[in-house]
């Protein structure tokens, strides 16, 4: 069973946290902990948890903190919270006007999006290229056991908060969906030109991880580096046969099943 997010959740944050507790990967004694990092007794969240008492802002804050959630899912763990506080109809109405705002930006972001001529505004494509996780969530997400941020923290090793911030961006720049609790390529589509300044970056950030997978040897990967000494019209051979070869791979690389993500970099360059 799929791990609904929190968004899925406008009028009760126990149901949430219920949820966030029995979730596949929760650790043993996950709440013993929680309530330490709380300061309080383990009785106190069994209680929050049935409705017996209540989370303070406080707890609440500390509750995202301590499990990484992205900002945006914390500020609305926050406004679940505050609702479920209120003393007053007029108050607990006030703070489900909020959370209906928060959703319906959400739903405006993904609906606004173009299926064809959606592009990412210039701040997004260099956020998008500043950092090598941005692409590799947009194109895990293709593979059906990385389409939850739970597989997806599995698969890399990395916090949470830069996962969930990662998905959080990804998904308002439209480059991915949240369908049946699942994450899926968006319809907004992604083309860098010749010329563009982020090129640079997403040479080096992948290459920088190509240089950390030499010190994880796995049999599946190939690395290969040769100085060699050359005619110009064989170091001109060898470019236009290293393209007529990139562009062999389209055909079996579309064709393909989904099934593992894979790096590849090539480099054909004078040193000086």
């Amino acid at each position: 069973m799929s791990l609904k997010s929190i968004f899925q959740f406008s009028s009760n944050y126990r149901k949430f946290l219920n949820q966030w507790f029995d979730r596949p990967n929760a650790e043993r004694g996950e709440k013993t902990r929680l309530s330490e990092h709380l300061n309080c007794n383990i009785a106190f969240i069994s209680m929050v948890l049935s409705g017996k008492a209540q989370l303070g802002l406080e707890h609440a804050i500390q509750i995202a903190d301590y499990y990484q959630w992205s900002n945006e899912e914390r500020d609305y763990f926050v406004l679940l919270v505050q609702k479920d506080r209120a003393g007053s109809t007029a108050l607990e109405k006030y703070f489900e006007s909020k959370i209906n705002e928060v959703l319906d930006q959400r739903n405006r972001v993904i609906s606004n999006i173009s299926p064809i001529d959606g592009k990412l505004s210039e701040a997004e494509e260099a956020k998008y290229y500043s950092h090598w996780i941005y692409s590799l969530i947009h194109m895990g997400v293709l593979i059906p056991k990385l389409q939850t941020k739970e597989q997806l923290l599995e698969y890399t090793g990395l916090s949470a908060k830069l996962i969930s911030d990662s998905i959080d961006f990804l998904r308002i720049a439209g480059l991915i969906e949240e369908k049946n609790g699942k994450f899926v390529t968006g319809k907004k589509r992604i083309h860098l030109e010749e010329t563009s300044p982020n090129i640079n970056k997403h040479h080096i950030n992948w290459r920088m991880r190509g240089i950390t997978a030499l010190d994880q040897y796995q049999k599946e990967h190939l690395h290969y580096t040769a100085v060699i000494s050359l005619s110009v019209e064989a170091q001109k051979l060898i470019r236009a046969k290293i393209l007529e070869f990139i562009k062999t791979l389209e055909e079996p690389i579309f064709k393909s099943k989904d099934e593992t993500l894979v790096i590849l970099n090539l480099d054909l360059f004078n040193p000086f």
